[in-house]
């Protein structure tokens, strides 16, 4: 990703919005990976969180941005468009079908299933290797 013209004096304008107005493609947030020199990393798709309570946005470093649909984040509005007209049609298409089916309950997990876990759990395994596990299972159950 190159760094915009508009930022080569530096810092960009950020504006405030509520994470619920925050569209791919359209912003960005100011950021640094590690040491690395700050530049604007767009934002390249969201969606609502299993229980619907937030919104997950994908940066295009692939990194992510967790936030309440009403909490405000600081963002910067792209000045170019990010691709031709078509692609923003299409991803804004997207975006709107994907962001319209909001889940209203969290998924339930069987009792057996949370047995499972919290066994796994008091025996000393980690959260990331039952998560592992979990995932195993998935993949071998064709999920």
């Amino acid at each position: 990703m190159s760094k915009p013209e508009a930022l080569e004096s530096g810092e960009p304008t950020m504006v405030k919005k509520r994470a619920i107005d925050v569209t791919p493609y359209e912003h960005g947030i100011w950021c640094s990976i590690g040491d690395g020199e700050p530049f604007v990393n767009d934002i390249v798709m969201r969606r609502w969180s299993d229980d619907g309570t937030r919104i997950t946005f994908m940066l295009d470093s692939h990194n992510f941005l967790f936030a309440e649909p009403d909490e405000e984040i600081a963002v910067v509005v792209r000045e170019e468009p990010y691709g031709s007209a078509k692609f923003m049609e299409d991803c804004l298409r997207s975006d709107a079908e994907t962001m319209k089916n909001r889940p209203t309950q969290p998924r339930a997990m069987c009792q057996e299933g949370q047995a499972a876990i919290d066994l796994l759990l008091s025996q000393g395994y980690s959260t990331d290797d039952v998560v592992a596990a979990m995932k195993r299972l998935d993949v071998e159950e064709g999920k």
